[in-house]
């Protein structure tokens, strides 16, 4: 395994041949208040399209890139991602009158670590 540095400098970090770097890299755009959930899915050509809203802007998309070392943003991914997220929001439809949708929001209290182990 290594660290690359970015500038073309790579640090050994232990002896594990089998490592390799994945690179990834998602798509910011302006904030909309309106969207104030989670969507995301795998495309039927194995692309992923998705949103993930925060204060500061929309997150679109995500990607994944084997072998790539580079931390410089790929402007074809952020096509992709676009291009995904709207084919994937295009085919969905409105959600039935009355329906309960769950918002994107932290829960109110995180519950005990015990709850997620079979401890006694």
């Amino acid at each position: 395994g290594v660290l690359y540095l970015g500038n073309d400098s790579v640090v050994s970090l232990f002896d594990d041949k089998e490592l390799v770097p994945i690179k990834g890299q998602l798509t910011h755009v302006v904030p909309q208040r309106e969207v104030n959930y989670r969507a995301s899915m795998r495309m039927a050509d194995g692309g992923n399209a998705g949103i993930n809203p925060r204060s500061d802007g929309l997150i679109v998309g995500n990607s994944q890139e084997v072998g790539v070392w580079s931390l410089e943003p790929n402007p074809e991914i952020l096509q992709r991602n676009l291009a995904n997220a709207a084919k994937f929001f295009a085919g969905m439809r409105a959600a039935d009158a009355g329906a309960r949708l769950t918002p994107a929001a932290p829960p109110a209290s995180a519950p005990p670590i015990d709850d997620f182990f079979d401890w006694d």
